[in-house]
């Protein structure tokens, strides 16, 4: 036991396959995330995504933090979720959706060019989406 003990704790680097996994699960990521935050558990879904950003942040992570704080609604959220989003859109893996919920986030607070020119963004990325006729009909008011 010695000496396994003094080769894990020597200075040589182990494979611990991290790289490997980071691969085989970075496709599943936005769904896996997705169905958590869907769960509704704010409390389990922020301690996840903070979690995971240890690695460091990134869009998607922002975009649902930016989630959470929308869905649970309390008093304040709206600002804290307005602050992902943008956070989020900082990034280049930001998903489409993020684009869009910027956008509604800053026709909300009065910055009308801005959130038309993010929901253009979120069109130009997503044009097929299903909800691109309802943003188009936002833009044309």
């Amino acid at each position: 036991m010695r000496a396994s003990a003094a080769e894990l704790t020597s200075a040589r680097t182990v494979d611990r396959g991290r790289e490997r996994y980071l691969r085989a699960i970075g496709p599943h990521r936005k769904t896996f995330l997705d169905d958590q935050v869907k769960l509704n558990d704010p409390g389990a879904s922020l301690f996840l995504i903070n979690t995971l950003a240890r690695d460091g942040w990134n869009g998607l992570l922002h975009y649902y933090e930016a989630e959470v704080w929308r869905l649970r609604g309390r008093r304040g959220d709206d600002a804290a979720a307005a602050n992902a989003y943008a956070a989020a859109i900082a990034f280049p893996d930001a998903p489409p959706e993020a684009w869009r919920a910027h956008g509604y986030a800053l026709l909300r607070s009065g910055r009308r060019e801005e959130g038309r020119a993010a929901l253009g963004r979120y069109l130009a990325l997503a044009p097929t989406a299903p909800d691109a006729a309802m943003v188009r009909h936002t833009l044309s008011q």
